[in-house]
């Protein structure tokens, strides 16, 4: 099910309590789905949300340092940082998913501290990302709308 699927901008100024994504500007396209809950006999997603980033080359990157961006994302659309498959989509192959895994790593004050390890994409997670990217292009699509295969 679609949470969100558009661009994601942020100005790089403080608004409110929250620290910025980052202090300069920066615009990513964002997809956010809720996986499908397992049925009976089906095995149940530990991360139940897919979240997929992409550089559009505008503004700064937070490709090196996402957790800010990550943070934000689920402060916006009520998330567990820890619920949620993280994807940046590096836009060229081979290996274009790169997975971002967020480790709790300490706390200060009530908030949580991560440390960020990144991998390749395995071969069950591109599948379950190319699906769930296909089933959002899809319903972008105009009624009527000729498919292909």
């Amino acid at each position: 099910m679609k949470i969100f699927d558009g661009k994601f901008s942020w100005d790089g100024k403080k608004h409110d309590d929250h620290d910025p994504i980052a202090w300069f500007p920066g615009t990513y396209d964002l997809k956010i789905v809720a996986l499908p809950d397992g049925d009976k006999g089906r095995v149940r997603h530990l991360k139940p949300f897919l979240c997929v980033y992409a550089r559009t080359g505008d503004g700064l990157s937070i490709s090196a340092h996402p957790e800010k961006f990550a943070r934000e994302i689920c402060r916006r659309f009520s998330l567990d940082i820890e619920k949620v498959l993280w994807v940046e989509d590096l836009l060229q192959e081979p290996d274009r998913y790169e997975i971002v895994v967020f480790k709790k790593s300490g706390h200060l004050a009530d908030a949580s501290l991560y440390s960020v390890e990144k991998r390749r994409a395995t071969a069950g997670e591109v599948h379950l990302i190319e699906k769930e990217l296909a089933a959002l292009a899809r319903w972008k699509e105009p009624a009527g709308a000729k498919r292909d295969g």
